[in-house]
């Protein structure tokens, strides 16, 4: 029934009898003629622009639409308002929206027309049941196939009221009985789960005549919340004409010892077609300001839309330029992420394009990792190491001399063990690097399919220098604190004297425990060694030195690998991108001659805004005119 709630009006159709009473207004006398006057031209805008399929633009109509169980009557309120004959028989139900257009005409000859799948076809009052059931299987296929594609019935007759409806595919449960409460009545429940409030629907009791007992006080009591009221009807039977039936219902509703007791306003058919028409009048009123606004709407965002369409290119040097503007912009955008952090321009909302700060978060991912790692642990084998590494180192030498040889070798260690921590830094990093400009570079070459491939190529070929380059760099790095021990940090020597400063009371309580604490160097267990206290002593100033060098170690791996990352970015945006897209599209077979092909994917999205566009404008046109044409009436 459309997503638009607040446009639509439900008929709701049951064989629960609500009395009702006929006022002998006839839809041909002169104030129905005049109201049909005034309304017929802003209901044929609001067909005009129903045919035009505007609702696809999601410009919702104002619509009666008409909803019922199977076999409740609504095809027969139907008929006796259109005065045709619709499709009956047993299975027959509808399974596509039928759209009925009803036009009054003062022609004594009545035209009928189908459209569908922007096909018109005439028919006659006799044909049209078999027409409908032939256009039906066109559209929605044999057997119960439901389909959403529209089919619309135009009847031109003279004495019809001026009115649109639409039927949709309705539900199939069994009829209530005439003698159950509304509240229990299907048509009624299904409008409320759409309408609950009520205030948009009107509720048609069919076949009156079939039980009028309590309908009075049914009708009267409204438990059911119909914010547009009730209208009874009788039924058109067997072979009655149009003009028996409205006698029929008339003298029913006159004469009936309980029905002739509803109050005329809501009996008959010419009542519920007045209805109908005031209805539809004031919805359209109503709504017709909005829908004016999202038509305007539409049309401003399509046209911003196809005008930030790629140009259509038609030679070599028009390609050339827009190659170099497509450039331009990856270099500005990854400029703006990578080096200036100005990502809320572009990708406010997408943390992962938000690059420094994700960068910052890894860089110091990276340092965590590094202070956490065995080799960072300042208690690890606590003096063990060092004491292997002097009893190793004797040789005949001046006593309490420290060879430099065993501070290198244990750094060594220290070393290798942490080395493989920058490589897989590196490869995440890149890695993310790799996602950003890859993001960026398909975005810009979206709409030139033909330069996708080179640009990913070129976009992987970057990445893959990058990481090679930094792997060779972060080993380097890593061999060069293997080599030597240096370092001009003051920092080194005060941490190293501040730890050294303890060293008298390490000894003392050595002696009388196995485990003790010490500033920077936290709780250790230390297995006393059966060594003299000179090489404890030694064992204790390497210890400290390592520690406080160690620190030196870790901050100047992670500031370098810092600024080699801001350096890297850098040259790949300002140096090697432009080299390496041009090298890739430029090549004997590359794609630049190719762009002079418009993609199919823009290419279709060009057809769909230029009809589009040329479609709500035409909208736009209609209504001003009918809009025109009401402020004159005004």
């Amino acid at each position: 029934m459309g997503s638009n709630k607040k446009k639509q009006t439900l008929i709701s159709t049951t064989n629960v009898v609500v009395k009702s009473d006929l006022d002998g207004i006839g839809s041909h006398s002169p104030i129905v003629s005049s109201f049909n006057d005034k309304i017929r031209p802003v209901l044929d805008a609001v067909d005009k622009l129903r045919n035009l399929a505007v609702m696809e633009e999601g410009i919702q109509l104002p619509t009666i639409v008409v909803v019922g169980e199977q076999s409740s009557g609504k095809s027969s309120v139907r008929e006796s308002l259109a005065r045709i004959n619709l499709p009956r028989g047993q299975g027959i139900c509808t399974r596509v929206p039928l759209i009925m257009r009803l036009q009054n005409s003062s022609n004594s000859q009545p035209e009928l027309f189908l459209e569908y799948n922007q096909i018109k076809v005439p028919t006659t009052e006799e044909n049209v049941s078999e027409a409908i059931n032939t256009a039906t299987q066109v559209i929605a296929g044999d057997g119960k196939g439901i389909s959403k594609t529209p089919l619309t019935l135009i009847v031109k007759k003279k004495g019809v009221p001026d009115l649109t409806m639409v039927d949709l595919p309705g539900i199939t449960r069994v009829p209530v009985h005439a003698t159950d409460d509304f509240p229990t009545c299907e048509s009624i429940r299904l409008s409320q789960s759409v309408d609950k409030n009520g205030e948009r629907t009107l509720a048609v009791v069919t076949k009156s005549d079939k039980s009028p007992e309590g309908l009075l006080e049914k009708v009267t009591s409204n438990d059911v919340n119909i914010g547009l009221g009730f209208v009874c009807v009788r039924n058109r039977v067997g072979q009655e004409s149009y003009e028996e039936a409205r006698f029929k219902e008339a003298k029913l509703f006159e004469t009936h010892s309980l029905l002739s007791m509803i109050d005329k306003s809501i009996v008959g058919i010419p009542v519920l077609s007045q209805k109908l028409m005031q209805i539809q009048a004031t919805s359209i009123s109503r709504n017709l300001p909005d829908i004016v606004k999202k038509i305007n709407d539409k049309l401003s965002h399509n046209i911003v839309e196809f005008k930030s369409l790629p140009r259509a290119l038609t030679s070599v040097p028009e390609a050339m330029s827009a190659l170099m503007k497509i450039i331009g912009g990856v270099k500005e955008s990854l400029r703006k992420v990578l080096l200036r952090g100005e990502y809320f321009d572009e990708f406010p909302n997408d943390k992962k394009m938000h690059c420094k700060a994700r960068l910052v978060e890894m860089v110091n991912g990276f340092s965590d990792e590094l202070k956490k790692c065995p080799e960072s642990d300042p208690t690890r084998n606590f003096l063990m190491d060092e004491i292997k590494h002097l009893e190793e180192a004797k040789e005949i030498s001046l006593p309490n001399f420290l060879p430099k040889n065993i501070f290198l070798s244990i750094l060594k260690e220290k070393d290798n063990g942490i080395s493989s921590i920058p490589k897989a830094f590196v490869e995440k990093l890149f890695g993310y690097v790799e996602e950003v400009v890859m993001s960026v570079l398909m975005s810009h070459v979206r709409h030139y399919y033909q330069l996708q491939i080179s640009a990913k190529i070129a976009g992987l070929n970057l990445i893959e220098n990058m990481i090679e380059n930094s792997m060779k760099w972060v080993m380097e790095i890593v061999e060069m604190e293997k080599l030597t021990d240096y370092t001009c940090n003051p920092e080194f020597e005060t941490e190293y004297n501040k730890l050294m400063a303890q060293k008298d009371a390490f000894m003392k309580n050595l002696h009388l425990y196995n485990s003790m604490t010490i500033e920077r160097v936290g709780s250790v267990d230390l297995v006393k060694p059966r060594n003299s206290p000179h090489l404890l002593d030694q064992a204790f100033d390497l210890r400290m030195r390592l520690v406080a060098y160690w620190s030196i170690v870790q901050r100047r791996l992670v500031d370098s690998m810092a600024l080699h990352l801001q350096l890297s970015v850098h040259r790949l945006v300002d140096e090697h991108l432009e080299r390496e897209l041009v090298s890739q599209i430029m090549a004997p077979n590359g794609n630049l001659e190719r762009m002079l092909e418009e993609s199919p994917l823009v290419a279709s999205k060009r057809a769909k805004l230029e009809g589009s566009i040329k479609k709500l404008k035409e909208c736009k046109e209609i209504l001003a005119q009918i809009m025109d044409r009401t402020h004159d009436q005004c």
